[in-house]
């Protein structure tokens, strides 16, 4: 079995409705399980227990939200721990969703982490479009845990 992790925040549940079909996707990969945590509530040895792990926040100000970033920070002490996982990144709001989606991102390469997707910038609310690519997402980060 491989394990995934998905940490998110969310202000006003539009993300957490993201994270949720991301984790829908996961769960229909045989094999793949799937824990979904908010990051506040995320300990940094939970990162490094994962097989992969999917990274969500909502843009605010032009990129993630600091709830995210905080995380990261608390984090920093197991990066050499987390080297190689797979990762995919969604996001959500306006004016500019992709300013958070391009900071995800950009941890990516400070923890070395391998991109399992594009990932996935809403605009505003996720509508069902949105949200079957978060399932989608979640289906190939499911799969890229398995290897």
């Amino acid at each position: 079995m491989s394990n995934v992790l998905i940490v998110y925040h969310t202000f006003t549940g539009k993300t957490e409705k993201m994270a949720k079909s991301v984790a829908e996707g996961v769960r229909s990969v045989q094999g793949a399980e799937v824990t979904l945590k908010k990051a506040a509530e995320t300990d940094p040895e939970e990162f490094v227990q994962a097989d992969a792990v999917a990274f969500g926040a909502p843009n605010t100000f032009g990129g993630m939200a600091g709830v995210l970033q905080e995380f990261f920070e608390r984090a920093w002490a197991v990066h050499e721990k987390t080297s190689g996982k797979p990762a995919v990144a969604f996001t959500c709001e306006m004016p500019d969703e992709t300013g958070a989606l391009k900071e995800i991102e950009k941890f990516f390469s400070f923890y070395g982490l391998q991109a399992a997707s594009e990932g996935i910038a809403a605009p505003g609310d996720a509508g069902e479009k949105e949200l079957a690519e978060c399932k989608k997402l979640g289906q190939r980060l499911g799969e890229a845990s398995k290897k």
